[in-house]
């Protein structure tokens, strides 16, 4: 290793410069990437960036003959794959930006809703998921504001304020979007019928279904948006937020988590709307 140190700095400082800046540019893509696949949770992305440094690591201190063209390889590789695995996701995040960016941009730039009109929205969005209750009608429902715009885009764009109407129109079975995420922003509906991914994880409770898994994966990447769900099979009423699970909601719990989720009031704490036990049936 310490041959191959002394050996890549060999040179004139030309020659040598070139090596520190492409030392710094592999390293600053290999954080990128990695940060990256750390946020999208692409554990098949992380594990391979970290087996190709750790050959291109181990063939430097082996000092394997050319090792230096096999570290170019192993960078090509990096790109490669890392492209391969979450080329969608990183052409709307760096070239496009977030749904926040794009949100301020809108016609309503400038524009933010008073109390009176967030607590109508609350108002507007527990009267819709009591009677989808009732009725059986599932639902899934994000409040926030820094989903990510690929998953904006993969609906429909609406920009209308929050009526309970509205929403039970949408969820509809049966209708064109009903199957998808309505997307909702202080007092406006953005966007309906919109795709997420969904959560692979085994010790989810049996019932949990797609809306489900879809929600807490979103919950899970974006702590700041919480999703309301309601069950099509037993009418169950949740609310997810980083991860963590209310289920059974009533009216007033529902209202109060909407509450925290619009920024109406801080008068309740987060502890005391969600605890700390996560996919508990409360």
């Amino acid at each position: 290793m310490t041959d191959y140190i002394v050996n890549f700095f060999k040179g004139d400082w030309l020659e040598i410069t070139g090596k520190v800046v492409a030392i710094v540019f592999v390293a600053v893509l290999f954080y990128v990437c990695f940060s990256y696949a750390y946020k999208r949770r692409l554990i098949r992305a992380i594990v391979l960036d970290c087996v190709l440094v750790a050959m291109a690591l181990l063939m430097c201190l082996l000092n394997v003959a050319n090792a230096q063209f096999y570290v170019y390889i192993v960078v090509a590789l990096i790109v490669l794959t890392n492209v391969a695995f979450f080329a969608n996701d990183f052409k709307h995040d760096m070239f496009k930006g977030t749904w926040k960016r794009t949100f301020r941009n809108s016609s309503l730039d400038g524009y933010a809703p008073n109390s009176d009109q967030l607590h109508k929205t609350a108002d507007e969005i527990v009267k819709a998921c009591l009677h989808m209750s009732k009725s059986d009608i599932g639902a899934l429902i994000l409040i926030g504001d820094n989903i990510a715009e690929s998953i904006v885009e993969s609906g429909t764009a609406l920009d209308a304020d929050v009526t309970s109407e509205l929403l039970e129109t949408v969820f509809f079975p049966k209708t064109p979007l009903h199957d998808g995420a309505v997307i909702i922003n202080g007092n406006r509906i953005v966007a309906a019928g919109c795709y997420l991914p969904i959560v692979q994880d085994k010790d989810l409770p049996r019932e949990f279904g797609t809306r489900h898994r879809a929600a807490l994966g979103v919950s899970e990447i974006n702590p700041a948006v919480t999703a309301i769900v309601v069950s099509e099979e037993s009418g169950i009423i949740s609310a997810m937020r980083d991860g963590k699970i209310k289920r059974y909601l009533d009216s007033d719990t529902l209202h109060d988590i909407l509450v925290g989720a619009l920024h109406i009031s801080d008068s309740i704490s987060e502890e005391q709307l969600w605890g700390v036990n996560n996919y508990e049936q409360q």
